[in-house]
């Protein structure tokens, strides 16, 4: 049982702290982990989470490098978007690791200020995506509120997915965008407007043949959006 607020946002840090076991159930996943109950003894306390803090829920043969350097190892991991860290399988050992640069099934990530951004389009303007997982729905005096699953089930919490689409320009400046023109166009003027704000005129209207392709497309979705980039770079100089 869950008493307090303070306690319910704790088990944040739990997931943080234990690596969780991923078990398939009724078809849904469900993520646990033990921890000490009681700092005064030995008594461990599992709790379940309805869903997954993991790309993918099983080690994975990746390939990365650390801090910008170009030698790159292989080795198996797990990448925790819990806690923004790739957990790499060493030996016997898993190792936590931050800051890398790195492909694992398919999908290529980058490092920006110690959070992890899979990269969709890589080219002067990227095109990145997020992926925040949170716990929600926690038990509160005994009373559930965790949704989508059995009540036979008896659960601590939900952890939930939020994808968030973002540009990435010079030094790696984000800015968020949804999957309309209205908000990549917006995004583009903002980031114009900012060079002419610090004085970098030469810079200031360097998005401008973009948001001009942008204002004659009606909408797309993320593949169209990658292909929208792609062609535009393929044909001009940003």
């Amino acid at each position: 049982m869950i008493s307090s607020f303070a306690q319910a946002q704790s088990l944040n840090y739990l997931l943080r702290s234990q690596m969780p076991v991923i078990e398939n159930k009724d078809g849904k996943k469900i993520a646990s982990v033990k921890v000490m109950a009681n700092m005064n003894n030995q008594q461990l306390r599992e709790y379940k989470f309805l869903g997954s803090p993991f790309l993918i829920d099983t080690f994975q043969t990746t390939t990365y490098s650390v801090d910008g350097n170009k030698t790159t190892t292989t080795a198996p991991a797990l990448l925790n978007l819990t806690t923004d860290e790739l957990l790499v399988k060493i030996g016997d050992k898993v190792i936590a690791v931050k800051n890398a640069t790195f492909t694992i099934d398919g999908h290529n990530f980058m490092a920006v200020n110690e959070r992890y951004y899979e990269v969709l389009y890589n080219g002067k303007v990227k095109l990145l995506k997020r992926y925040d997982r949170n716990i929600t729905g926690f038990i509160i005096n005994n009373t559930s509120a965790v949704s989508g699953y059995g009540k036979s089930e008896s659960l601590d919490g939900e952890i939930n997915n939020k994808e968030t689409y973002l540009l990435a320009f010079h030094d790696n400046t984000l800015r968020d965008i949804k999957l309309t023109p209205k908000s990549v166009i917006s995004a583009l003027a903002k980031e114009n407007k900012s060079h002419y704000v610090s004085g970098e005129f030469g810079q200031a209207e360097e998005n401008d043949g973009l948001i001009k392709a942008f204002n004659n497309v009606a909408s797309f979705d993320e593949k169209e959006l990658i292909t929208i980039l792609s062609a535009y770079e393929s044909n001009n100089t940003l």
